[in-house]
């Protein structure tokens, strides 16, 4: 029976640890996994670790500490191919910020918790889930084991996934590990070892090289032999698998959702086709849309959409008759500004203004991938990372900031833009927002401090404040400036 604890338990007590690459879907997950753990109650009972690799921006970084995680900087495990990328998670073996918890919970980024990890431990059992399908196969699993002092060892235990099939009760999915201080002192180096090992068996892994790391579990448990009581799928709920595959598995409560890459548009767990399983997976991902209206992103949302789903980019209100419209509502003040100097502020995927007459055009935007995509579409215009702070007063005949206000969490923030945006123009602001509340839908990523012309309306230094025309759930205003 797994152990409650209560919120009165010291929460150092018990680690709840991950490790987040360098790329936008990383760091799209790691901003899940630490928000689920909000939600289902973790936080108080369990610490946040954050190991990182790279440099991710330091505005996310900023935003994980705030919202209660310690951030830990690490290097890769061992440097080669792509295999060992799966290996970096060992480097949570070795750290400082692990070491005195009475329990370790090794978890990939791409885990949704549901229910508090807490409630997975079990005494002094290690824990984790066996694989979901006999990956790698018994014959590879074998002649693997054929390569230590472990030939004879049984492989008898089902995989959840693939009935018919058997693989060794050890050989279990990566994405969980259970740890009590004990077994994680003691784990630590075979499990580094034999991982090393593996990474080693090219020959006979295959394909399935890239198991290195779990592969290297299971020896460790092996040599150590440690208790262990699995996981149960619950527990560790995969969501890559086929349709048919789900058909034979009971429906259940799932404690956590391992969604691997299944992500939707806005970076949450995509649905499938099962609706016992749809059904949690809205209430989880509803948990996430109001989290991130407490620690929100803006880079790391942009970066992770402009990679994932390049055709949807900047939005609906970017694609379409909508984007025809906000063109055509553009035109007359691109003509009258061709010759001009234009600064644009947050021009995303560049859908919108690629097709303006412009000359001497300046786009920022805090999304580097969306400077990578601009930079393709228009090569003769300058594009650059950073905040309309970094621009010089007056530096700008027309400033545009199409589609960004309504993305802004905080009110301050928001009117610092607004004054910003004033600040940089020399004569014009062409601007789009939100001028009524029942616009900024309950995606999480949309925000509504007041009406946008009430905002300018009030500001010094604007002397005329227009409505334009209206594209999707935005209103395009010009305003004219002192």
């Amino acid at each position: 029976m797994a152990l409650n604890y209560s919120e009165a338990h010291d929460p150092a007590k018990i680690v709840v640890s991950c490790v987040m690459d360098d790329k936008p879907k990383f760091h799209m997950q790691t901003w899940n996994w630490l928000l689920s753990l909000h939600a289902c109650g973790a936080i108080g009972r369990v610490k946040p670790v954050i190991h990182f690799l790279g440099t991710p921006p330091d505005e996310f970084l900023g935003i994980l500490k705030s919202a209660g995680a310690e951030l830990c900087k690490i290097e890769s495990f061992h440097s080669g191919t792509r295999e060992t990328a799966f290996c970096n998670k060992l480097q949570q073996l070795v750290s400082p910020a692990l070491q005195q918890a009475e329990y370790v919970i090794l978890s990939d980024a791409d885990i949704v918790f549901v229910e508090p990890p807490d409630t997975f431990i079990s005494g002094e059992h290690v824990r984790a889930k066996v694989v979901d399908v006999d990956n790698p196969d018994e014959q590879k699993l074998r002649a693997l084991l054929h390569q230590t002092c472990f030939k004879d060892t049984e492989i008898d235990t089902p995989p959840d996934f693939r009935a018919g099939r058997r693989t060794h009760r050890f050989n279990c999915n990566g994405g969980l590990y259970i740890l009590p201080k004990s077994a994680f002192q003691m784990i630590a180096e075979p499990w580094k070892k034999w991982a090393l090992f593996c990474l080693q068996q090219e020959e006979i892994l295959g394909r399935s090289l890239h198991h290195s790391d779990q592969l290297g579990f299971m020896l460790a448990m092996l040599e150590t032999n440690l208790p262990f009581l699995p996981l149960t799928s619950r527990e560790n709920f995969p969501l890559h698998h086929t349709t048919n595959q789900y058909q034979d598995i009971p429906e259940q409560s799932v404690a956590a959702f391992h969604y691997h890459h299944y992500m939707d548009n806005h970076g949450r767990i995509a649905r499938g086709e099962i609706p016992w399983i749809n059904t949690q997976i809205d209430a989880a991902n509803d948990h996430l849309a109001t989290g991130r209206r407490t620690w929100f992103s803006n880079e790391v949302f942009w970066n992770f959409r402009y990679q994932h789903d390049p055709d949807l980019g900047s939005g609906r209100g970017s694609r379409g008759k909508f984007l025809k419209h906000k063109q055509d509502l553009l035109r007359p003040f691109a003509d009258n500004f061709r010759d001009a100097d234009i600064v644009e502020v947050g021009f995303g995927d560049l859908e919108t203004s690629r097709v303006l007459p412009f000359k001497n055009y300046l786009g920022i935007d805090a999304s580097q991938e969306a400077v990578k995509i601009a930079a393709q579409k228009m090569p003769n215009w300058t594009f650059n990372t950073g905040l309309v702070d970094e621009l010089s007063t007056e530096s700008a005949d027309l400033v545009i900031c199409l589609d960004v206000l309504f993305h802004v969490p905080k009110k301050q923030d928001y009117e610092n833009l607004i004054s910003q945006l004033i600040r940089v123009s020399r004569k014009s602001i062409l601007v789009s927002g939100h001028v009524k509340q029942e616009h900024a839908q309950n995606s999480g990523i949309l925000f509504f401090h007041e009406p946008l012309m009430d905002t300018f309306k009030r500001m010094p230094g604007v002397s005329k404040v227009e409505a334009v025309g209206r594209y999707s759930d935005a209103t395009l205003i010009h305003v004219e400036v002192d």
